[in-house]
């Protein structure tokens, strides 16, 4: 049984259970400099990432259909030919000072409302466009989320909202991702998978579902614009 395994999806899945990603976006880099092939790594945090999504989907009840079904459309089909060809090629391509860019220009748009009002206009004016770079980004680097986050907090005002927009698409990644794994072989499932998987979701029950209700809307909102730059520092200075 692998405790630090357990350990780190336990810290995240706290993350995770109040802004809808965590595991990923945090987990991710901590076990690639620890030494865990690519594979390896997605096969380790996408079932506790997918427990949590799926728990918070059932919860909210509201299902974003029409972003689902986008996402299905322009940016799943590129993550599926992103992931297999980093998967194949064991190349990995270095985002992260764009995608650290991107959250910065995004946490300073929250603070200026003719910023703000300019980044929803582009985002908006290229939907299409952003969602394949998503698919693109997520399928290369499994840290897509910063490019989620951002489409989610430009599009949405209430932290509802804002949750369910990223846990719609984080629910997604992660069965595209592990159908995608299965299908070529290379996913790795071992005794731990579905402790993490009991860990993620006990995290989110005891702790992390409690934090989110005991944070109001402004404060939610604070704290969110915090998270991405922690985000974009964790990118730049890893």
């Amino acid at each position: 049984m692998d405790i630090h395994i357990i350990l780190i999806v336990a810290l995240f899945a706290v993350i995770q259970s109040v802004f809808g990603m965590g595991l990923l976006v945090f987990g991710t880099p901590t076990l690639l400099l620890m030494g865990y092939p690519f594979s390896d790594v997605l096969s380790i945090l996408l079932p506790p990432s997918l427990t949590i999504s799926l728990i918070q989907m059932l919860r909210q009840g509201r299902q974003q259909k029409q972003f689902a079904f986008s996402l299905l459309k322009f940016c799943l089909p590129v993550l599926i030919v992103s992931l297999c060809w980093t998967l194949f090629s064991k190349q990995k391509l270095n985002f992260h000072y764009i995608i650290a860019a991107i959250l910065l220009f995004t946490a300073i748009s929250r603070y200026s409302t003719r910023i703000s009002a300019f980044l929803s206009r582009f985002i908006e004016n290229n939907t299409r466009k952003y969602l394949v770079v998503m698919g693109l980004v997520h399928g290369m680097t499994n840290m897509g989320g910063s490019l989620l986050s951002t489409y989610a907090v430009t599009r949405h005002q209430l932290k509802n909202e804002v949750l369910g927009c990223i846990v719609t698409g984080y629910l997604l990644f992660g069965i595209v991702q592990l159908g995608t794994l299965h299908y070529i072989n290379a996913l790795n499932v071992s005794l731990t998978t579905p402790v993490t998987c009991l860990v993620a979701g006990s995290m989110f029950m005891l702790v992390g579902s409690r934090l989110y209700n005991w944070i109001n809307e402004h404060f939610y909102q604070k704290v969110f614009t915090l998270f991405m730059l922690v985000y974009a520092a964790l990118l730049i200075f890893h």
